[in-house]
């Protein structure tokens, strides 16, 4: 079941060529995989072990 949270988003890309994949970064320091459509919609991954919020 998916979950939802918010997310305190300090930056967002999407990779050269790709419109529906995209990553976060967030205040807390943890970068978010995520798609915007398809059945796979929503955050995807989760990486965590940053100390501060990822700017860039």
């Amino acid at each position: 079941a998916k979950q939802s949270k918010p997310i305190a988003v300090t930056c967002l890309a999407f990779p050269h060529g790709d419109v529906n994949n995209f990553v976060v970064g967030s205040e807390d320091g943890t970068v978010y995989s995520a798609c915007r459509h398809g059945i796979r919609a929503g955050v995807t991954e989760t990486y965590e072990g940053h100390q501060g919020p990822i700017t860039s």
